[in-house]
Formats: C-alpha cells, sequence, structure tokens
C-alpha cells in the first residue's frame, strides 16, 4: 500500500510496464546488490549506471552516498545527467572534492523488465 501510495505521487503508475531498478555500488564500482544496471566508473568519484534494458521513459530517480560511522552532509552524491537508459553520478568528500564513495540508487519508470 505505501508502495502504491508513494508511486502515485511521484506519477508512477505500477503495473505490467511499471518498473524500479535499484542497487547499492562500492567505491570501485562493484555492484554489491541490486539487478537491471550495469555500472562503470569513469573517473575518480564518477560512475556511469546503464539500465538494462533502457527504461521507454524514466520518471526519476534518487542517489545517496553511504558513509560509514556519523557521517557528514557535506559528503555527498549527485546526479550529474539522467536519461532513460543512464544516469551518471558523482560522489565528493567533506571538502567537496570528487571521491570514490559507496552509494545506492532507486529509479522508476515504465518499460520493459529484463527477461
Amino acid at each position: 500500500m505505501i508502495n502504491e501510495l508513494a508511486g502515485e505521487a511521484i506519477g508512477f503508475v505500477q503495473g505490467p510496464s511499471g518498473r524500479v531498478v535499484a542497487g547499492v555500488v562500492a567505491g570501485n564500482g562493484q555492484i554489491r546488490n541490486g539487478s537491471g544496471f550495469s555500472v562503470a566508473r569513469t573517473g575518480t568519484g564518477h560512475y556511469l549506471l546503464s539500465f538494462q534494458p533502457a527504461f521507454e521513459t524514466l520518471g526519476g530517480a534518487a542517489i545517496t552516498q553511504i558513509y560509514g560511522g556519523d557521517g557528514d552532509t557535506r559528503d555527498n552524491a549527485v546526479i550529474i545527467r539522467i536519461d532513460a537508459r543512464q544516469v551518471l553520478i558523482k560522489t565528493g568528500d567533506g571538502n567537496g572534492a570528487q571521491s570514490d564513495r559507496d552509494f545506492s540508487f532507486v529509479a522508476l519508470g515504465q518499460g520493459a523488465k529484463p527477461v
């Protein structure tokens, strides 16, 4: 029920063509959890997520950095570019410099699910 309400709130219609892709990625670019995507670490703190298959329509995506200890709100992850095929992500340290960090993400949209 809560998932259905959240989906309705952002305009995501669940059904035969509704799709969610989520995962956890390590700072070195290795997938720790999730499916329906691949990831390439393209440089320090830069990661390219590719949806497999691509969404027909991407409703949106969210990302957050995973950092141990008490954390620091200045350590962060941001979406640089997004489309139905890929998301380019940048992670950084507490000084604002790009830095390899673990992160998690979720993307919602319409389109074929992986076979």
